[in-house]
């Protein structure tokens, strides 16, 4: 969702309180490959949000997938750091109850 690279016309970087522009730089790198920001897309629905705005991203992906863990765009109506951390937390919680691991 959130694009690599230094999109910051199109996804701007937040203002934090303390955080230099490469600190910011840095964490946005981190959240780009972090579980809440991660989702599945065919090829070609990919190629056309790509590297678009969320506005534009997530009317698409709530149209065209069907996917359970896709049906969280249908309400989400921004996409930030924030959000990305929030949705890492319930993605891991649902993984976590789906997936126990070993009984010890």
């Amino acid at each position: 969702m959130l694009p690599q690279g230094a999109y910051t016309v199109v996804w701007p970087l937040p203002a934090v309180a303390g955080e230099s522009r490469d600190e910011a730089f840095a964490r946005r790198n981190r959240l780009t490959h972090a579980l809440g920001n991660l989702t599945l897309l065919t090829q070609p629905l990919n190629s056309l949000v790509s590297n678009g705005p969320y506005s534009a991203k997530r009317p698409e992906i709530a149209k065209q997938s069907l996917l359970p863990i896709n049906t969280y765009f249908q309400t989400q109506l921004m996409w930030d750091e924030d959000v990305i951390v929030a949705r890492g937390g319930e993605l891991a919680a649902i993984a976590i109850d789906l997936w126990p691991g070993p009984n010890t």
